[in-house]
């Protein structure tokens, strides 16, 4: 699972991705959450993003959501890189212990038959 926040804006998202329209201008910290489905580990990522008052239409600059969305990704790619590698050292599950062989059974017309002597 995976969430997204700011300190000033609070949650941005779940999901490996996160798309946010606007943040209000100002230093956020943003914080990524990683738990991990499987074994419930958690990891934890930050980055301070300076966020700036967009200047006006026609200045070609690009706006800051576009380089917070790139920090972001380079966050949640680099989570993903330590969760592979953590599971990768996980060590692997035995297989599975295979069900012991039936046990002979005699029916009752298999029994040992005696002859009578001289028979």
């Amino acid at each position: 699972m995976y969430s997204w926040s700011s300190d000033i804006d609070g949650p941005l998202g779940d999901g490996m991705r996160v798309t946010v329209d606007r943040l209000r201008p100002g230093r956020h910290r943003i914080t990524l959450e990683v738990t991990d489905g499987i074994t419930g580990h958690i990891a934890v990522a930050t980055v301070n993003v300076t966020v700036e008052e967009a200047p006006g239409p026609g200045h070609g600059e690009v706006p800051a959501w576009v380089w917070l969305l790139a920090v972001l990704l380079v966050v949640a790619a680099a989570l993903l890189l330590v969760r592979e590698l953590v599971l990768k050292r996980m060590p692997p599950e035995a297989p599975p212990t295979p069900p012991p062989p039936p046990l002979a059974q005699a029916s009752p017309d298999e029994g040992w038959v005696e002859e009578p002597p001289g028979g």
